[in-house]
């Protein structure tokens, strides 16, 4: 939502230099925030997670496993929408 850009490929890779292929983000978008705190707290939130699966991978090591594919598109046949469409029954 920051930069809408997903994580560098050095945080998204296999870890034990075998060329695996990552899967795909479907969905997902910069988002132009009209509020300058909203703004800073999301910048502040979205570095944090980079760190956090920075350290994850580093402390995993080879063990780490390539991005599996991500839906986070918003239609309606979307993950999100099937999620919730799934939690009314």
């Amino acid at each position: 939502a920051v930069t809408g850009a997903g994580l560098p490929n050095a945080l998204i890779a296999k870890g034990d230099g075998n060329q695996t292929v990552q899967g795909a983000v479907t969905g997902g978008r910069q988002v132009t925030f009209t509020d300058p705190l909203v703004a800073q707290y999301a910048r502040e939130i979205a570095a944090d997670k980079v760190a956090h699966v920075a350290f994850l991978r580093s402390a995993l090591g080879a063990a780490t496993v390539a991005q599996p594919a991500i839906n986070i598109d918003g239609s309606a046949s979307g993950a999100f929408s099937a999620l919730a469409q799934a939690a009314t029954v």
